[in-house]
């Protein structure tokens, strides 16, 4: 039987794995706690059903310790032993924690990893640490309302473009759980009893979409490359990261974040992103500029001598990787400590200031967009264009090296 000791030591792996609380008792379904690579521990209820493998969420540990999952566990199989099933009378399916999590699942299986993790990462943030109850509530008995009501707490703390964000995830949650049970491909083909999508009748705050315009000054790029290693509460490998998104060029700082050590060529001075770490879902070479080698030199051999899947591990988990909104935590330190009282900026805006740079350098829309992995969206570009561009996109890291060694030298 498992201990709360070795539930709170279990470490995350590169892919979901679980482990059985045996009770070895048979025929009464199992307790499982279910890790995923974000770190992430779900309770889950393991049980047969006409001859197939069902499950239920129980919630998250720690929010629900080991003892509450065993007395929920030990409920539900009282009910599948009474009733032949888990489910309350009128009872469907699923929860909206469910619901949620075979959404993720399939991001995850269409290679949206990056994806799947911002909806984790955005459900425990703005759902479960704040309504456990919405959470834990029959996904198809979740009202408009209710998805207003949560959207209005946030907005009343201060939260505004991230309550879009939210409302959108949660909007294609319920799409895809309407199409589930008649999509053949579909895991399970389960049916969630959902009639309606209760996010539908809940608007998106337009104002809270401002089209970003911050470009870095010369001056605010040589300050942050050369301050953001003192910054107080800035780590190295925080440092290194905030630098390497000027050092390639402006790319996705998720992309960057998940590199591995085999991902980096040093002898061919290239960068290669596979399909599942990319926005695009396309694979995307990036050629190296000589401030990007001196940067991930190091973090490349730290890696290997630790033993460390990815080159930006998490402080947290070694399996894991450092999280887009730590970077966000290190820009605001640094803003805090050295400049205070000058116009914020955020990582997405240093993507803006190397495209505008590259402009202003002679470097074509095209090039500049090949470069930072935008994917091409004309006819020609995404069914009969196999060219990989690779010799532009050096040329245009050439260019970019000489702006950003005359402006940090």
């Amino acid at each position: 039987m498992l201990t709360d000791k070795q539930v709170k030591a279990l470490k995350p792996r590169d892919r979901d794995y679980t482990l059985s609380d045996d009770t070895r008792t048979r025929g009464q379904g199992r307790l499982t706690i279910r890790v995923r690579p974000s770190g992430t521990k779900t309770w889950e209820y393991r049980y047969f059903k006409d001859g197939k493998r069902c499950k239920k969420s129980l919630g998250n540990y720690p929010t629900v310790p080991l003892v509450k999952a065993r007395e929920a566990a030990s409920g539900l199989a009282a009910r599948l032993a009474d009733t032949g099933t888990v489910a309350e009378p009128g009872e469907d399916t699923g929860t909206l924690s469910e619901l949620m999590a075979a959404y993720i699942q399939n991001l995850r299986d269409r290679g949206k990893d990056g994806s799947a993790d911002e909806v984790e990462a955005m459900c425990q943030t703005y759902i479960v640490e704040y309504r456990p109850d919405l959470w834990a509530k029959r996904a198809d008995l979740v009202t408009p309302g209710d998805v207003s009501d949560l959207l209005r707490e946030h907005i009343e703390r201060g939260v505004t473009t991230a309550t879009n964000r939210l409302r959108s995830w949660l909007n294609t949650a319920y799409n895809f759980g309407l199409k589930a049970h008649y999509n053949p491909r579909a895991r399970g083909g389960r049916s969630w009893g959902l009639q309606q999508n209760p996010c539908a009748l809940v608007p998106r705050q337009s104002d809270y979409e401002r089209k970003g315009k911050r470009v870095l000054t010369e001056e605010e790029v040589r300050d942050v490359w050369v301050k953001i290693a003192r910054t107080a509460r800035v780590g190295p490998n925080m440092a290194a990261a905030i630098r390497l998104c000027f050092a390639t060029g402006g790319q996705r700082l998720t992309g960057l974040l998940r590199l591995e050590p085999h991902m980096v060529d040093f002898a061919t001075g290239l960068i290669t992103q596979p399909p599942e770490i990319t926005k695009t879902a396309v694979a995307h070479v990036i050629p190296m500029s000589r401030q990007a080698r001196e940067i991930l030199e190091p973090l490349h051999a730290q890696a290997l001598d630790r033993g460390t899947k990815y080159l930006f591990p998490s402080g947290q988990f070694s399996d894991g990787h450092v999280k887009p909104n730590s970077v966000g935590v290190a820009i605001r330190e640094y803003r805090a400590q050295f400049r205070p009282d000058k116009p914020a900026w955020s990582v997405r805006d240093i993507r803006r200031t190397v495209k505008t740079e590259l402009g202003k350098e002679g470097v074509s829309k095209e090039d500049r967009d090949r470069l930072q992995g935008h994917a091409m969206q004309d006819i020609s570009s995404r069914h009969y264009d196999r060219y990989d561009y690779l010799e532009e996109k050096r040329q245009a890291m050439k260019v970019w090296e000489a702006w950003l060694d005359r402006v940090i030298s």
